[in-house]
C-alpha cells in the first residue's frame, strides 16, 4: 500500500509538475508580447513627435503666397515624409495649386499609398520583433498581414519564399512560416 501511495504521489507532482511548466510558459509568451507593444508602442509616439515638429517648421514654406522654389521643397520632403500629419497637410497643399480632378486624384493615392506602406511596414517590424524572442505564430500571422499589403502596394518581396511562407501558415507550422517570410522580406527596411 505504501509503495502505491508513493506513485500516486509521484504521478500527480509530475502531472502538477508539467502543467505549471506550461501555464508559465504561456504567462511569458504573453508577457513579452505586451512588452514589445509597448515598445513599439513607445518608439512610434516618439517618431510621431519628431515628424509633427518637422512639418510643423515645413507650414511657413507651404503657404499660397510662399515662394515657388520652397514650396516645391517642403512638398517634397513631406512627399518623403512617412507621416499622416504630412499626408493631410500635402492634400491641403495641393489646394493652392489648383490642380485638375486628375492632379488632385493623384495626390489622395499618394496618400493613401502611404498609410498602407505604414501599415505594412509596422506589421513587418513587430512580425521580426516577435520572431526575435520565438513568439513564432503571432509572427507568422504579422508576416502575413504584411504580405497582403506588400503584394498589393508591388513592394519588393521574393514570392516564392512568402507563398511557402502562407503554406507552412496554413498547415499551422509556425515556425518555419515565420523563417520563410522573413526570408520573402529581407529586401523591405522598416527602420
Amino acid at each position: 500500500m505504501d509503495f502505491v501511495f508513493k506513485v500516486i504521489v509521484a504521478v500527480i507532482g509530475g502531472v502538477w509538475a508539467y502543467e505549471t511548466f506550461w501555464q508559465q510558459r504561456e504567462q511569458n509568451e504573453r508577457l513579452t508580447k505586451l512588452q514589445i507593444d509597448a515598445q513599439y508602442s513607445s518608439a512610434r509616439s516618439q517618431r510621431e513627435i519628431a515628424e509633427t515638429q518637422i512639418v510643423a517648421g515645413l507650414i511657413p514654406l507651404l503657404k499660397c503666397d510662399a515662394p515657388k522654389q520652397q514650396r516645391s521643397f517642403a512638398l517634397e520632403l513631406l512627399r518623403k515624409m512617412d507621416s499622416g500629419y504630412a499626408d493631410a497637410i500635402m492634400l491641403s497643399a495641393a489646394a493652392c495649386q489648383k490642380l485638375t480632378k486628375n492632379g488632385m486624384a493623384n495626390s489622395i493615392q499618394e496618400v493613401a499609398g502611404n498609410q498602407s506602406r505604414r501599415s505594412m511596414l509596422d506589421h513587418l517590424r513587430v512580425a521580426r520583433q516577435l520572431q526575435g524572442v520565438e513568439l513564432f505564430r503571432d509572427a507568422a500571422r504579422e508576416y502575413s498581414e504584411a504580405y497582403q499589403i506588400g503584394t498589393r502596394l508591388k513592394v519588393d518581396i521574393d514570392l516564392e519564399k512568402a507563398s511557402k511562407g502562407l503554406a507552412a501558415l496554413e498547415s499551422k507550422n509556425y515556425y518555419e512560416a515565420a523563417e520563410w517570410f522573413r526570408l520573402a522580406f529581407q529586401k523591405v527596411f522598416t527602420s
